[in-house]
């Protein structure tokens, strides 16, 4: 199913990666997102986000979902991005865990 037909509870899971990736751009200094790209799951009914990360002439890619999980990524992914971007979403995730307990 194409992304313009997908139901509007759907675009808020787009804004949510739009967030998960902007903290992605902050965080990595030593890889370029150079592409984004959201498609639809629709055993899951969820939109994911492939981001393609290049560093010099190779890309990777990852696919991440709304609440930091990795359900599919480039086998040859450096394991220095891969841990970046799990400590990114780790740390986003504590912050806001206690944020709610303050």
């Amino acid at each position: 199913m194409p992304f313009n037909e997908i139901k509007d509870y759907h675009k808020d899971q787009s804004l949510a990666l739009d967030a998960m990736q902007e903290l992605l751009e902050d965080g990595i200094a030593n890889f370029a997102i150079t592409k984004q790209e959201d498609i639809y799951h629709e055993e899951h009914d969820e939109v994911m986000r492939a981001i393609t990360f290049e560093r010099g002439n190779k890309s990777f890619y990852v696919v991440i979902d709304m609440y930091g999980r990795i359900p599919a990524l480039q086998k040859e992914l450096p394991k220095e991005l891969m841990l970046q971007i799990h400590n990114i979403f780790i740390s986003d995730y504590a912050d806001s865990e206690i944020a709610r307990n303050a």
